[in-house]
């Protein structure tokens, strides 16, 4: 059976004090229960049970130890002096026992009400919380969104200009290649009109000297019918170097008239004809 200890008490207007020395018992294991006019101190082998004379508030009990001795304040419900600390029950045990019945009951009542209001307490502090986290992380998302979507458009825009680079690469390279086709075929063109130019230069120097071979062939026929044993061909040199200026055509039309002339005279007997002189 547990031993009951010494305790102490004392009041004000507003609280009452209860204190109870601990007899070397650690305060972490002393256990202190109250109700509106019931109060337990319990620390082995010692229990201390008091009925109070009026009624506390029990949610503001408060309970302190200090050098082994444990120190209980109890608010009073109502203001004023008690004069008593427990209660008086007149010798009627029945009656005490239902007021302490009571008084745990609605403790027990108020204990699960107070439970039930730090449950929801808790509950609602949970959800604020989540709903804490769900932004938190709604912002997140929305922010690796926004850096998804800025990447994205990035690499589109680097697609895009290796795109347009590519086809001013391309326009570059055509444009080059026909530039080079031009040159090509100008450089052909300007080609063909040397070489015409080089051939006809080629046909006239190869006229010049056939029709002064011819005029030198001739010459030396008609001095021969002459009775003209040599003949010095330098003396048509000034005529030969008038074929120059001469058209070619024009040039060997005239010398092979002039040769057929001579040899028709040659073969009639009459003598060629002489420069023409002055008229008379």
């Amino acid at each position: 059976m547990p031993l009951t200890p010494s305790y102490e008490w004392s009041e004000t207007d507003a609280e009452v004090v209860v204190s109870v020395p601990l007899r070397g018992t650690k305060a972490s294991t002393a256990d202190v229960y109250a109700a509106d006019c019931f109060l337990k101190v319990n620390f082995a082998p010692y229990l201390l049970a008091l009925d109070l004379h009026g009624t506390v508030d029990d949610a503001r009990c408060r309970a302190t130890a200090r050098r082994g001795v444990l120190s209980v304040k109890l608010s009073k419900a109502t203001p004023g002096r008690w004069g008593r600390l427990t209660f008086d029950d007149g010798g009627d045990k029945a009656a005490a026992k239902a007021r302490r019945e009571a008084a745990l009951e609605r403790k027990r009542e108020s204990d699960a009400a107070l439970a039930e209001a730090m449950k929801s307490r808790r509950i609602s502090d949970e959800r604020t919380t989540l709903r804490q986290m769900m932004g938190i992380e709604e912002a997140e998302r929305q922010e690796i969104e926004g850096i998804k979507e800025d990447e994205k458009r990035r690499a589109e825009d680097d697609m895009y200009a290796t795109f347009d680079r590519i086809e001013a690469e391309k326009r570059a390279q055509a444009e080059a290649k026909e530039e080079k086709k031009k040159k090509k075929a100008q450089g052909k063109s300007e080609g063909g009109k040397r070489e015409r130019r080089v051939s006809w230069s080629d046909e006239q120097e190869g006229g010049g000297a056939l029709a002064s071979q011819l005029g030198a062939a001739l010459a030396a026929a008609s001095a021969a019918e002459a009775g003209v044993e040599e003949l010095d061909v330098s003396q048509f040199g000034a005529d030969v170097d008038l074929v120059d200026d001469i058209d070619d055509d024009d040039m060997m039309a005239e010398l092979l008239a002039a040769g057929e002339g001579e040899a028709a005279d040659a073969a009639t007997g009459a003598p060629p004809a002489g420069p023409a002189g002055p008229a008379g």
